[in-house]
């Protein structure tokens, strides 16, 4: 057993792979290991590991640590001259400064935020769901070995208030917003219903019988793949429109004439991702709506403006590239609002014609909450429908299928089985999407049965059966893949690199079309050619130049909206 109390930060020696464990070898310093036996326990980042051989005048000890130590905690993410935090093990009459540590670890945690101060540091992280009856306010928890007291808990995140002497001591003072932490929380804690806030049984009696746990679901490595995917199904997007004559686009051809099928594969990653969510952090209704609307209208609106700055410099270039704009009043309190779908012909503000999605966006994320968080969901449900349209609804079902894969991917099956549905699921979409297997046949003989009009009328939501059969594929992949993921570790440094790079993928959408049309104006008229390659590199290059100050705007948003809303929640992160 340990006290929490981390005595020193030491480096990783070595790391040496051999069968079935990992041989780890730390510089702990000769004072930190004096009279040291053979087989004694050490805790390291809050594991407890046997110590296997030693020198304590050359000041290394070494330990052998199995896979399933790895998989489990952020052990399996450190290299050579890493920084851990160590402890021996308590003796008897040692003082007890922290709290009982045993040393098993029970999960590791997310750092969400991160605040920092002169003499402070507030720390978000995340825990699974099924830890949330051990981690309450005020409760002991061991940080990575650190004992430390719980701060405010938020569905299932909660902070955590660090001294300057914590920070100096242990290694939290290192860490950044991304990296995962070892959590072991005193499972002592009083669990009664009287210790227990109202608003805690409230979140366990509003959770669905059977609900899939966070850990079986959305596995690290699978977390991974989904961000590969979304700024793959992005750069589909920006290839399909780079591709169009008018951008010079012959030098990125091959790749176009997927855009509509990566905006569908978007539509279920984001049903499975926003059916996480409201699983495991925003259980409340209030919560859920702060993070939706900051998160669309971070990225939106921005995109909005920009759109219009640019085609304001494109059009003085080269007025002959564009479009007749629709007006400019109507479409940018419809794009403002994300109704530019609801009903009436498509609306958009000038040159953004991707717009489009985004009204299907907030209406399917509107329907998820009205029918997670109402009394009456049907009645509540049908009316939102009314307001929406038929056109956004038609394709509702392929948002569905990403809700029904956070259902059934945590479900126990063979590992042939997901062998078959991960691939099969896979050919079945590229035959689909890329070899347009019976695809023009059915989106004709659809066109035939809507008539003219009604086909003008439902716009990009036209081709809806080979919408629902792509995404049904899809997703049958993806319930394979994250049985296949679920025990794969993927190094801490790829897994922040990924990140990185799929959060441009919101940013890389909305604004890559204007950025398009208005460096082909500048092209002709500096150049007074079209260079194609220069132009989508621009673009890309604009897009993403564009990420970092929506995620502020998206950070600053949700604070004031906490702060407008939320503000017992506010307060307790200060």
């Amino acid at each position: 057993m340990f006290t929490g109390i981390v005595q020193a930060q030491v480096k990783v020696r070595d790391l040496t792979k051999r069968d079935g464990f990992l041989r780890l070898t730390l510089d702990a310093g000769s004072s930190n290991l004096q009279q040291l036996q053979r087989g004694a326990s050490i805790a390291v980042n809050g594991t407890c590991l046997t110590a296997t051989e030693f020198d304590i005048d050359a000041g290394w000890v070494s330990f052998d640590v199995i896979d399933e130590t790895l998989i489990k905690t952020n052990l399996g993410t450190l290299q050579p001259g890493s920084k851990v935090n160590f402890e021996r093990s308590l003796k008897f009459g040692d003082e007890i400064g922290g709290h009982i540590v045993s040393g098993h670890v029970s999960a590791t945690a997310e750092i969400l935020t991160i605040k920092r101060s002169d003499d402070n540091c507030a720390m978000q992280l995340s825990f699974p769901a099924e830890l949330a009856s051990y981690i309450q306010p005020k409760g002991f928890i061991a940080i990575d070995g650190a004992s430390l007291t719980v701060g405010a808990v938020e569905g299932h995140s909660f902070w955590l208030h660090l001294i300057p002497e914590t920070l100096a001591i242990t290694t939290l003072g290192h860490k950044q917003v991304g990296d995962r932490l070892n959590l072991e929380p005193a499972t002592a804690q009083p669990v009664s219903v009287g210790s227990m806030p109202a608003a805690a049984w409230q979140q366990v009696a509003a959770s669905p019988i059977g609900a899939p746990t966070s850990s079986k679901v959305l596995s690290p490595a699978l977390s991974v793949y989904l961000d590969v995917l979304r700024l793959f199904a992005a750069l589909l997007v920006f290839a399909h429109h780079a591709a169009y004559e008018r951008f010079d686009g012959s030098w990125i051809s091959p790749l176009a004439g997927y855009g509509h099928d990566a905006v569908v594969i978007f539509f279920v990653l984001s049903g499975f991702v926003i059916a996480f969510v409201q699983q495991t952090k925003e259980r409340t209704a209030m919560s859920y709506g702060i993070s939706r609307v900051s998160r669309l209208v971070s990225v939106a609106w921005p995109a909005v403006l920009a759109t219009i700055l640019l085609d304001s410099v494109g059009r003085l270039m080269l007025p002959e590239l564009y479009e007749p704009a629709q007006p400019l009043h109507a479409a940018l309190h419809s794009s403002l609002l994300f109704t530019n779908e609801f009903w009436v012909g498509g609306m958009h503000v000038g040159s953004n014609i991707p717009l489009w999605s985004l009204s299907f966006e907030a209406a399917y994320y509107l329907l998820f909450a009205v029918f997670m968080f109402s009394r009456h969901r049907w009645l509540w449900c049908s009316l939102a429908a009314l307001v929406i349209g038929p056109k956004i609804l038609l394709l509702l079902p392929a948002w569905l299928a990403g809700v029904w894969v956070y259902r059934y991917a945590a479900t126990d099956r063979s590992r042939p089985l997901n062998m078959l549905m991960a691939f099969g699921g896979a050919a079945f979409v590229l035959l689909m999407v890329v070899g347009k297997v019976g695809n023009l046949y059915i989106n004709w003989r659809v066109a035939h049965w809507l008539g003219p009009q009604m086909h003008e009328f439902f716009g990009h939501s036209t081709a809806f059966v080979t919408d629902y059969i792509i995404a049904l594929g899809f997703a049958v992949h993806l319930v394979g893949m994250a049985g296949l993921l679920r025990q794969m570790q993927v190094r801490q440094t790829v897994q922040a690199m990924i990140s990185r790079l799929s959060g441009a993928t919101f940013p890389l959408y909305v604004f890559h079309y204007p950025a398009l049309y208005c460096f082909t104006a500048l092209s002709v008229g500096l150049l007074e050619q079209k260079v194609g390659v220069l132009i989508g590199i621009l673009a890309l290059g604009f897009s993403w130049l564009m990420t970092a100050p929506c995620e502020k705007l998206r950070s600053y948003l949700r604070r004031k909206l906490l702060a407008l809303f939320l503000p017992e929640q506010k307060n307790a992160r200060q």
